[in-house]
């Protein structure tokens, strides 16, 4: 049975978003023992786009998130793709459960460009040895405790017409950053291209399973919520004031995506500085149970 899609409700600009699936791959009707993108097809493929050879995953019936297969990558030749279709605009979804064997490592990336000789990563994701899921995005590095052995959901909402992207792990968000900007911070193309699972080996050789592979769509806008976080005043000069859920997370940042100021919101109300702050347009992103983002002006 395939997985439904993973209900990431992005609530940006006070717009409910919701989803329209492109991709649902499980592996399940595959055979185990065999290339996995050789047997999917289009739109699964590998770095060279040469399904079926040395960078081909292996359909796996030994690990799965659901029964009963997956895809495995467990060599440094393996270079697991899947093409999605060079988006330019409109909101889009991934998830997949991802499983890393004891002693080995894994790795992924998201990809603003892959196809025509011009590669250009979004960011790059690794399992390493040492026990954390880390990350690289806008050039500011992360990371979370990770348990091998353990099948984990990963999701990304990337909104293309804001230039946001946000990062979950079991559905608790971990990571935002401006999408366009790239792994090192210094990109400039606004398109989600592919994603690339690849057997990378620094410390440990890879060893790592995927199931249950998502890309959606979002549909049109669907309802307001106007009462989710106010900021005022909205032109403003020296302060701020921001109010929102109780406990949540706020950041302000510029159009470039730089965070300039973060927090937390305390009693569901703060007051903020922004006297060095230049005139212009500025965002806050306030992140609880649900993220949301707001724009002011800098008299």
């Amino acid at each position: 049975m395939k997985k439904t899609v993973l209900s990431i409700f992005a609530l940006l600009f006070g717009v409910v978003l919701l989803n329209a699936q492109i991709i649902n791959e499980n592996f399940d009707s595959y055979t185990a023992g065999s290339p996995a993108a050789q047997q999917a097809g289009a739109p699964w493929t590998t770095w060279s786009l040469a399904p079926g050879g040395a960078e081909d995953a292996i359909v796996s019936s030994t690990q799965s998130s659901s029964p009963s297969n997956s895809a495995y990558i467990g060599t440094t030749s393996t270079d697991f793709v899947v093409l999605l279709g060079d988006v330019t605009a409109n909101v889009y979804d991934i998830s997949f459960d991802l499983f890393v064997e004891n002693g080995k490592m894994g790795y992924f990336n998201i990809m603003n460009s892959f196809t025509g000789g011009t590669y250009l990563w979004a960011t790059d994701v690794y399992v390493r040895s040492t026990g954390y899921l880390s990350w690289t995005a806008n050039n500011v590095s992360d990371s979370i405790p990770f348990s091998f052995d353990t099948w984990y959901d990963i999701a990304y909402t990337i909104d293309l017409n804001n230039d946001t992207a946000f990062m979950f792990v079991n559905d608790t968000l971990v990571n935002s950053w401006k999408f366009s900007k790239g792994t090192l911070g210094t990109g400039t193309t606004l398109k989600l291209a592919a994603m690339d699972f690849y057997g990378a080996a620094e410390d440990l050789q890879p060893g790592y399973y995927i199931d249950n592979f998502v890309f959606a769509m979002n549909t049109t806008s669907i309802a307001e919520n106007n009462n989710s976080v106010s900021v005022y005043p909205n032109p403003a000069t020296d302060a701020i004031t921001i109010e929102g859920q109780a406990n949540s997370r706020f950041e302000i940042f510029n159009a470039a995506g730089q965070t300039l100021v973060s927090g937390m919101l305390s009693n569901n109300t703060e007051s903020i500085d922004i006297s060095n702050l230049n005139q212009g347009q500025y965002f806050v992103r306030c992140i609880g149970n649900d993220v949301l983002v707001k724009s002011f002006i800098v008299e």
